[in-house]
């Protein structure tokens, strides 16, 4: 009995011992697995502050990119404005250069008719004869497109 109780406290001790070690191993592995999670959290907080640097970077260019966007559609705007301003200016100015032309054009007709009217009555009528009729002064009309 006394050697049944031996092997039975043996096979207990080597149980135990067996156990331990198992249990070692997991603690072992446990902390290989923690070392591993702190390099990783590391590894992870570095490329988020590279990747975190990177995005506020990239924000801040296009956030200035609109604004330079803003700031050119805001002077397209102006110089538009400027031109069609320019451009009623103009239609203005050529309206009122028509206007002028067609009372040249008016007044050069009236000197033409009236000049050939004159070229006629000194055609017909000699200057002597001027006398004689007792005509009155030439009487100048202005004749107008519309009649």
């Amino acid at each position: 009995m006394i050697s049944r109780g031996l092997r039975e406290e043996k096979a207990i001790g080597l149980e135990k011992d067996r156990l331990f070690k198992v249990i070692n191993e997991k603690y072992e592995n446990i902390k290989n697995l923690q070392v591993m999670a702190s390099s990783l959290e590391q590894d992870l907080t570095s490329a988020f502050i590279l990747f975190f640097s990177e995005v506020v970077e990239n924000l801040v260019t296009v956030e200035k990119l609109i604004e330079d966007l803003e700031k050119a559609k805001h002077m397209i705007e102006l110089e538009i404005k400027e031109k069609n301003k320019r451009i009623i200016d103009l239609e203005k100015e050529v309206s009122g250069l028509r206007n002028s032309m067609t009372s040249l054009e008016e007044a050069m007709f009236t000197e033409n008719l009236q000049a050939d009217e004159l070229l006629v009555f000194k055609h017909y009528w000699k200057p002597t004869n001027w006398k004689i009729i007792n005509l009155k002064p030439f009487k100048q009309t202005k004749i107008s497109h519309d009649e």
